[in-house]
Parts: C-alpha cells; sequence; structure tokens
C-alpha cells in the first residue's frame, strides 16, 4: 500500500496510507497544507496527495449528508412538539367551557342533576355593602342609602357597611364621644362590627336593643369644636320604639337630627381620630 507523507501541525511529517480513513484532525491539517502550492511542491507529493484528497472530499460529503438528516430529524420533531402543545391548549379550553356550562345545565335540569355538597358549614354572610361608600346599594329585599356624615373633616374614615338591624351599641364619651362600635344582626345572627376605639379616660356606656322589636327611630346631637379638635361630635342621643338613651356627651355646639319615618338604621359609618369626629349611618327602605 502507498503512503503518502503530510505535515502536521506540530510541524512533524506524517505517514498517511492511501485509502486509509482519515480523523478530523489530519482532515483539516491537509486542507491546510494543500491550500499553499509552496507547500504542495515542497513537500514533492503533488501526484500522491490526489487519492487522500479524494477520501478526505468523500468523508466530508458523508459527514454533511448525516448533518443534513440529523437537522431534518430536528425540524420534523420541533413540528411535532408545536403541533402537540396547540392540540393540549385546545383541549385545556375545551374543558374550561365544559366546566362553566355544568353550573347552568344542574340549574335547568333541577334535581336530576347531583351536585356536590360541601360538608362544612357555610361561614355568616357578609354586609350587603361593608367597606363601601356607594349612595344606593340594592338588594332582592330593599334598598339601601347612605346618610350623613355630620361633624367634622378630621380623623380617619370608616365604613361598617350594612346588616339587617342593630342589636347593640357600644360607646365611651366625656366632653365628647370618644369610641363607637355596634354588634350588627345578620339575618338573625349576631355579628360584632369594626371596632373605632380611641384612648382616655372616658365613660362607657352599653345599649342593648331587644332586638327585632325594639328599633331605633331617630338619632340626634351636636357637634362643636375643642382644644386641638376644629369640629368633632360632642353628644349623641339615640331614640327607639320604645325610649330614649342619652344624651351621651355633652350638648354644645351646633345641633343636628336625622329622624326615621320610613326605613331603618342597618349600619354606622364615619370618621375618627382622638374623637369621634364625624358620624352617618346606612338606612334600608
Amino acid at each position: 500500500m502507498q503512503e503518502q507523507m503530510i505535515k502536521t501541525h506540530d510541524g512533524r511529517l506524517s505517514e498517511v496510507p492511501e485509502g486509509s480513513k482519515l480523523d478530523s484532525d489530519v482532515e483539516e491539517e491537509i486542507y491546510s497544507q494543500v491550500l499553499s502550492s509552496e507547500r504542495y511542491e515542497k513537500y514533492g507529493f503533488k501526484r500522491g496527495i490526489d487519492p487522500v484528497l479524494r477520501q478526505v472530499s468523500k468523508a466530508r460529503k458523508s459527514r454533511g449528508s448525516g448533518c443534513e438528516k440529523l437537522q431534518n430529524e430536528v425540524k420534523e420533531n420541533k413540528c411535532r412538539m408545536s403541533d402537540m402543545e396547540i392540540l393540549t391548549k385546545q383541549q385545556h379550553e375545551l374543558i374550561q367551557k365544559l366546566l362553566q356550562q355544568i353550573n347552568p345545565l344542574s340549574d335547568h335540569l333541577g334535581p336530576s342533576v347531583p351536585r356536590r355538597e360541601d360538608p362544612s358549614p357555610p361561614p355568616p354572610p357578609p354586609p350587603a355593602s361593608a367597606g363601601t361608600n356607594n349612595l344606593h346599594t340594592s338588594t332582592a329585599k330593599s334598598q339601601t342609602i347612605v346618610v350623613g356624615n355630620w361633624g367634622g373633616p378630621g380623623g380617619t374614615g370608616w365604613d361598617d357597611g350594612s346588616y339587617t338591624g342593630i342589636r347593640e351599641i357600644d360607646l365611651s364619651h366625656k366632653d365628647a364621644i370618644g369610641s363607637l362600635s355596634v354588634i350588627y344582626d345578620v339575618n338573625g345572627t349576631h355579628f360584632p362590627g369594626p371596632k373605632h376605639i380611641v384612648p382616655g379616660a372616658y365613660t362607657k356606656e352599653k345599649i342593648v336593643l331587644q332586638f327585632p322589636q325594639e328599633f331605633i327611630v331617630s338619632v340626634s346631637g351636636y357637634t362643636g369644636s375643642l382644644p386641638g379638635h376644629p369640629v368633632v361630635v360632642r353628644s349623641l342621643t339615640i331614640k327607639t320604639n320604645k325610649r330614649t338613651l342619652g344624651p351621651y356627651g355633652v350638648e354644645q355646639g351646633t345641633p343636628f337630627s336625622f329622624p326615621i319615618a320610613n326605613g331603618l338604621i342597618v349600619g354606622f359609618k364615619g370618621s375618627s381620630g382622638d374623637l369621634l369626629d364625624s358620624i352617618g349611618f346606612h338606612l334600608s327602605l
């Protein structure tokens, strides 16, 4: 077998048998040498190098074909994955649409369609408009409107929302009204509302109504200034269909009155800082 001599990258002469397979490093070395006609003539294997070059060219074409085949397979796999993603997304959307149609279908078919029952007892129903300042709140049985506030612009605003009645009012007072908190009725259940507490040595009052026989028919009082407080609620008087409660605080300043000819007070709102700065009400018509 005829052998050819090539020069490797480190300057040594290497023998390559004619027709033998070459690794990639030797191939690259051969190509780098034959590009220069000077090197081609210098080492004296002008005719003998042709079979080697043909072997290298054949090997390169073989690798190129393999790479092209591999690239085609990768493209096909990517297309399959893309199709699977689209199919999965379509299936998910279809499942969501079917789930959305279950409840309306159950209501239409009635008791023949079984429903999953939650074994845990339901939580107490939330207030109809807790934490909102909407002027009108419509419910299935009544309409609720917001009335007030009476007092000044100071303090931090609060709104207990509207419920189904008033069971108890806790307040404190001295030369003005301090703290105020209410226990409401929610469909026959006691529901303690938020506590609007202010610091200080005040006289505490607990007003317990005989709900549902007893209810509030009017709220009146005075608003006025104190040192460090431009306008606050100085006093409150609460009148029910059975008795008059108060006055609490000091009746000095500007009087206000909220008589209720039709409807019921079902929630309190206002603002508080160091004192009760203002007060308003939710009225169910």
